[in-house]
């Protein structure tokens, strides 16, 4: 038999409250780079981060403090995705903690009441490169006018073209990048000749343009207009008569007596007409004064 008497019923309730679930929380920063080191060096405040579930759902939305940091709190186990929408001024993915892919999206596979920190984004600003094609109108190596419609190329250090563009009314142009180092590459427009550039090397070619910590927005390109004839200049049109000036026109008759009837042959050998030549120099204009230095 039972020790003791059973209850008759059992009690109306239950004696305590249960045991709540334990919740963790997601934590991170988001910081920018600013020396294309790929590691973050100052933090980036109010970016907007979404904690999404594994449907895609946004959960809970919030933006870094201050320092770059942001914290989902009050989370139950589950699987969460983390995602950083980025800011139009620093625009680029460099890194997040999760890696490959860089798709601005951080995996968590949050366990019961755990913490989950160092879930980081990292971005960076994109670079412009700014430059400027002008005339020397006055043979002094300086641009003194600007040159429209000027065909600008972008390329890598090893010759690639990435884009190009064509100089605007101010002769002016710009490229839009990723931090890094570059080479930019005129095509000199018929009628014209290069005279200089910025890196005074290759007057068509400023082979580099490093954009790796900053903007880069002094590169000018400097061409003149070219000679439409050789150097040492000729007349504009040829001289009436060659310089060894011959008689304008024949004599009305022979310098001597001709003889009343010809010979029955020649008697001798006949005088032969006088000859003559025409000479100069084809010499090359080497500082633009329109005069012939060197042959």
């Amino acid at each position: 038999a039972p020790t003791g008497a059973p209850t008759v019923s059992p009690t109306a309730s239950p004696t305590g409250a249960p045991t709540p679930a334990p919740v963790g929380s997601i934590s991170g920063t988001v910081t920018e780079d600013t020396n294309n080191d790929d590691i973050g060096d100052s933090p980036l405040e109010g970016i907007l981060v979404q904690l999404k579930d594994e449907s895609g759902v946004v959960i809970s939305t919030v933006l870094t403090d201050d320092t770059g940091s942001y914290t989902f709190t009050g989370l139950a186990e589950d699987t969460y995705f983390v995602m950083e929408i980025n800011s139009d001024d620093v625009p680029l993915d460099v890194s997040d903690t999760e890696g490959d892919p860089l798709d601005n999206i951080i995996v968590v596979e949050l366990g019961p009441g755990e913490d989950s920190t160092g879930n980081n984004f990292v971005d960076e600003k994109e670079r412009i490169i700014i430059g400027q094609v002008l005339e020397d109108e006055d043979d002094d190596d300086d641009g003194d006018s600007p040159i429209a419609d000027t065909p600008v190329k972008l390329l890598t250090p090893d010759g690639t073209v990435i884009d190009t563009v064509l100089t605007d009314a101010d002769g002016n142009f710009t490229f839009v990048v990723e931090p890094g180092v570059y080479a930019l590459m005129e095509d000199t427009l018929p009628g014209f000749a290069d005279v200089t550039d910025s890196d005074g090397d290759d007057p068509n070619m400023i082979a580099v343009v490093d954009v790796t910590e900053g903007d880069d927005v002094d590169n000018v390109f400097i061409n003149e207009v070219a000679s439409a004839a050789p150097s040492g200049a000729p007349t504009t049109s040829p001289t009436a008569a060659p310089t060894g000036a011959p008689t304008a026109s024949p004599t009305d008759a022979p310098t001597g007596d001709p003889t009343v009837s010809p010979t029955a042959s020649p008697t001798g050998a006949p005088t032969p007409a006088p000859v003559g030549s025409i000479s100069g120099t084809v010499t090359e204009d080497t500082n633009n004064d329109d005069i012939g230095d060197s042959p």
